[in-house]
């Protein structure tokens, strides 16, 4: 509980310093859509009930659409050209669900809840979900003395808060406009800074935000960089900051010959959970991207990346106001853009 109020009030005082403060607000839709919030969260939890990799994909497609042209929505729009298209976006998840919720808001409220806001809830949301629907499943499988000792763990509460509201859709949807604006995993901590430096995020910010690898999945191809492929088509490690049993347990998951749809979870440890493990993994050299493994290996950034493996609570408190910045990236308010009575296409 004590967490919980914590991440409220970091929450409402970043809110109170953002220049955004006059368009976005919490509660937005209180007197337009009084339902808004718990319908998309609704959504969210049922989908994430019976397909446990939405969380993460939904965390994944916040990211993607913020750091191309905002948080607008504008990664749903269908179409020839557009950022959906793209062969960096192709392996994106989580649009069914997007679309579920606008579904239900508009038979209940057309016309007033943007895609926008509901994909920067359902990515809070989501963080929520992964944390109770696997306990769920894991209390479901004990005794009752265990399921006793592990719901009053649970009271300790997780990376819960408010987000202000009051996005608009974006109109426009460049897929030349998503490469340079989105990391890759073979990423310098330069190149990383850079580019987050662009979004208004710090250093503090890409170390707390990278730790959204705690769950979710990559195919096979976003790390073989890592990896050198001799005539037999045998792979043998290359980067040496990767631990080498590790690798070798990639190598077993993802061989040469593995399918293009083939993926491994992000996190080696506890894949279906949102905790500080991603962070002790780096410090076991345990990073499945490159991107990942030079957050310990720079001196800019090895400290917090310590200290969040120590502390989960610290964790969970910046993720919170990370979070916060992120989804206030390039907002689009009042004509600047609008509400879209189909996530998929612009009205």
């Amino acid at each position: 509980m004590e967490t919980k109020i914590t991440l409220l009030v970091a929450a409402l005082l970043s809110f109170a310093a953002s220049p955004l403060r006059a368009s976005l607000s919490l509660n937005f839709y209180a007197t337009s859509c009084p339902a808004a919030e718990f319908i998309v969260s609704n959504t969210v939890r049922s989908a994430s009930s019976s397909d446990p990799t939405i969380p993460g994909k939904l965390l994944r497609l916040l990211f993607h659409d913020c750091f191309v042209e905002g948080c607008d929505a504008s990664v749903l729009l269908q179409g020839n050209g557009t950022e959906r298209s793209d062969p960096a976006n192709t392996s994106l998840g989580g649009f069914s669900v997007i679309d579920s919720a606008k579904r239900v808001l508009e038979i209940f409220c057309p016309g007033a809840v943007s895609c926008a806001d509901i994909i920067a809830l359902a990515a809070r949301d989501a963080v929520v979900m992964v944390k109770s629907l696997n306990l769920l499943r894991h209390i479901c499988m004990q005794s009752s003395a265990e399921r006793l000792n592990t719901m009053i763990m649970e009271q300790a509460g997780g990376p819960e808060f408010q987000i202000p509201t009051g996005r608009k859709d974006g109109r426009v949807s460049d897929a030349a406009n998503v490469r340079p604006n989105i990391a890759d995993t073979s990423f310098t901590m330069n190149e990383m800074i850079k580019l987050f430096n662009s979004k208004g995020l710090s250093l503090d910010d890409l170390v707390t935000l990278s730790g959204a690898h705690t769950i979710g999945s990559a195919h096979c191809n976003a790390f073989s960089d890592r990896f050198r492929m001799d005539s037999k088509g045998k792979l043998t490690l290359i980067d040496t900051s990767l631990d080498s049993s590790y690798a070798e347990e990639l190598i077993r998951k993802c061989p040469s010959d593995s399918s293009e749809s083939k993926t491994v979870n992000n996190d080696p440890e506890t894949s279906l959970a949102f905790d500080n493990q991603y962070y002790s993994n780096l410090l076991a050299h345990k990073g499945l991207f490159q991107s990942d493994s030079v957050l310990l290996e720079d001196g800019r950034t090895r400290a917090q990346v310590e200290a969040f493996a120590n502390d989960q609570e610290s964790f969970f408190r910046s993720w919170g106001e990370s979070f916060l910045k992120l989804t206030a990236i390039g907002v689009k308010t009042d004509d600047e853009g609008e509400i879209r009575r189909s996530c998929s296409f612009a009205n």
